[in-house]
C-alpha cells in the first residue's frame, strides 16, 4: 500500500476519531498567529520556496485554517488571474505545531485533497513542528535537509508526497543546526530558528536583522 493511501485511509478510519485540536488561543498559538499573518513572514517563505523572482504581490489574501494539532496554520491564496509566467501558482500552506506523527500526516493528506477540490492545483506545505518527528519511520521518509548557496536557501524536499502535494517541506532543528551561526543568517533559516530554538539565542544571533526582526513581531 501506498503512503498516500495508507495515511489517506488511516485518517477516514481512525486519525480524527478523537478530534484532537489544538487550543489555538494559547500564548504560544498567539504568537503563531502573528507571525504566520505578518506580511513580512510571508515575503520570506515564497521568495524562499518559490524563488526570489515570485512577488509577495501574487498571494493577495490568505486563510486561517482548522487543522488537528497545530498551533496555527495559514493558506497563503494565489491570484493566478495574472498573465505572467507564473501563472499557476500553488496555494501555499504553514502550519506550524508540536510534532510530526502519523495523524499529522493524515492530516496534511486530508487538507491538500480539500485545497485541490477548491484551487484544482496541488498545494505547497511548508511544516514547522517544534518538536520535530515522534519517530525514525516518519523522519526517513517526510523530512527535509537544507543547504545555504550563493543564490540563497536551497531545500531537498521529503520524497513521500507524490500524488497528494506539489512539494512537501518539513523543517526541524536538524534542518537548520549547521546555518544558525552564519552571519548573516538566512532568512527562512532565522525564521525556523526562531520557532523551534532548542537553546537560548547567543547575543551576536540576536543582533541579526532577521531575528531583531521576528522577535519584534512576537512582542
Amino acid at each position: 500500500m501506498s503512503y498516500y493511501t495508507y495515511y489517506l485511509y488511516k485518517y477516514l478510519v481512525s486519525s480524527r476519531q478523537a478530534e484532537r485540536i489544538t487550543d489555538p488561543n494559547t500564548e504560544l498559538g498567539t504568537k503563531c498567529r502573528k507571525l504566520l499573518q505578518s506580511e513580512k513572514i510571508k515575503e520570506i517563505v515564497i521568495k524562499s520556496m518559490l524563488g526570489s523572482n515570485v512577488s509577495k504581490s501574487r498571494y493577495p489574501s490568505f486563510k486561517v485554517n482548522t487543522c488537528n494539532d497545530a498551533l496555527f496554520s495559514i493558506t497563503y491564496v494565489p491570484n493566478n488571474n495574472s498573465s505572467s509566467e507564473f501563472e499557476h501558482l500553488p496555494p501555499i500552506v504553514r502550519i506550524i505545531q508540536d510534532s510530526i506523527d502519523e495523524t499529522a500526516m493524515a492530516d496534511l493528506v486530508y487538507y491538500s485533497t480539500r485545497l485541490y477540490e477548491q484551487y484544482k492545483t496541488l498545494p505547497l506545505f511548508v511544516v514547522i513542528p517544534m518538536k520535530g518527528f515522534t519517530c525514525d519511520k516518519i523522519k526517513s521518509e517526510f523530512g527535509s535537509d537544507i543547504s545555504i548557496q550563493k543564490n540563497g536557501f536551497k531545500v531537498h524536499e521529503a520524497k513521500s508526497c507524490l500524488l497528494w502535494a506539489l512539494h512537501l517541506y518539513v523543517f526541524t532543528w536538524e534542518s537548520i543546526a549547521a546555518y544558525i551561526h552564519q552571519s548573516p543568517m538566512d532568512r527562512m533559516v532565522a525564521l525556523i530558528c526562531c520557532i523551534v530554538q532548542s537553546e537560548p539565542l547567543s547575543e551576536s544571533q540576536c543582533q541579526d536583522p532577521t531575528i531583531k526582526m521576528l522577535l519584534k513581531l512576537l512582542e
